[in-house]
């Protein structure tokens, strides 16, 4: 009840926000437009969809199902909106060079959008329903690119601006993020299989990898400069690999050692906290320590050490922007050289994408999670 009423109170926020700023060209301020300047008869259906979506909730007929609709009513509507703005741009006197942006009206619209769609996913048990809650956002998300409707907005035309750039700062966001969450996994696992059995490891291994997330993650870059910087001139051989003070080499030592904690720590609670009558009863069986630690603890810790691995790499995702101010690249050009050039749909072009990585992670995990889950541990 509170969730969806949340919901509707965003959805009239968003109403009452400009839907789109139009600019003279990319930099200056531009004027807000409305949802009623541009057809008062979307205003008014946009005032009867949330006048309707508030009765049934008073009425208590508001389900998943019908929180997803609307969600999708609500996304045509504003589909409907920017179609008929774009159409019709020669009446507010945009010049060839002018741009579209993005306000908060329809920022809090999106979100009204992502309220729906949770609580339409909570909400279904039909395992059909909740794919079809899923994907819905998919095909309205190609609706959007390729429909027209943003053929003067200025995020579309800072992407087309640096289309090659783009891609290949994507691909190597995603290189470092995967590349550092490896290297910590590949570290982070055994520290945490070693704490969950010796006592001393536990004190020594937490107190480092504790340490580690009280420094500053753009301290961290810098302090890796000096020494690699120094390596790299000591051995001519480290500098041929590509090994220097700035780069992607700082940047993946910095990363790994960001992503150890949540590592460690799942690796070790899924581990420490196996009820002990099942090793016992294992052991009983005949089995070896090794074959103990393959055959039942391993098994049942991997939903634990999945959930620390989801956690490391969504928290490396947003981390990774940050390397581009060492050179190392990413999706972070993009949001220091907006800020730079006070150009926010620059900014966004950059942090779009990584919101939208660190969701595909965090779902693409969370699904192996539920996988390797024992069934008998399985929420039904």
């Amino acid at each position: 009840m509170r969730f969806s009423l949340f919901s509707l109170l965003c959805l009239a926020a968003s109403f009452s926000m400009p839907l789109v700023v139009l600019k003279e060209n990319r930099i200056v301020t531009g004027r807000g437009v409305w949802l009623f300047q541009i057809n008062p008869l979307f205003a008014v259906a946009a005032g009867l969809l949330l006048i309707l979506m508030a009765f049934l909730l008073y009425k208590g007929l508001w389900r998943g199902l019908q929180a997803h609709l609307w969600a999708f009513f609500l996304f045509l509507l504003i589909f409907s909106v920017l179609l008929h703005l774009q159409q019709n741009l020669s009446k507010w006197d945009l010049p060839a060079m002018g741009r579209v942006s993005f306000a908060g009206g329809f920022w809090f619209s999106l979100f009204c959008i992502y309220l729906l769609l949770s609580w339409a996913y909570r909400q279904t048990d039909s395992a059909v329903q909740r794919y079809l809650v899923v994907f819905t956002p998919l095909p309205l998300l190609l609706l959007l690119l390729f429909s027209g409707v943003l053929q003067q907005n200025s995020i579309y035309l800072e992407y087309v601006n640096r289309q090659s750039k783009f891609f290949y700062e994507l691909l190597k966001h995603i290189k470092l993020t995967l590349t550092a969450v490896g290297a910590a996994a590949c570290i982070g696992v055994p520290v945490g299989v070693m704490a969950a059995r010796y006592e001393k490891w536990r004190d020594y291994g937490f107190r480092v990898v504790n340490s580690i997330q009280t420094i500053p993650s753009l301290a961290f870059f810098g302090l890796m400069i000096a020494p690699l910087a120094l390596l790299s001139r000591s051995f001519p051989v480290l500098r041929e690999l590509g090994i220097s003070g700035i780069g992607e080499a700082p940047a993946l030592i910095a990363l790994s050692l960001y992503a150890l904690l949540p590592i460690v720590r799942n690796t070790f609670t899924g581990l420490f906290y196996i009820d002990q009558q099942v090793k016992l009863a294992a052991v009983g069986m005949g089995m070896n320590k090794g074959q103990v630690f393959r055959s039942i603890e391993l098994p049942l810790a991997a939903p634990m050490i999945l959930t620390g691995l989801r956690i490391s790499l969504v928290q490396t995702t947003g981390n990774t922007v940050v390397a581009a101010l060492i050179g190392a690249g990413g999706m972070g050009t993009f949001i220091f050289q907006g800020l730079g050039q006070s150009v926010p749909d620059l900014i966004l072009l950059g942090v779009i994408p990584v919101i939208i990585l660190s969701v595909f992670f965090d779902r693409l995990f969370f699904a192996a999670e539920g996988l390797l889950t024992p069934k008998g541990l399985r929420v039904s």
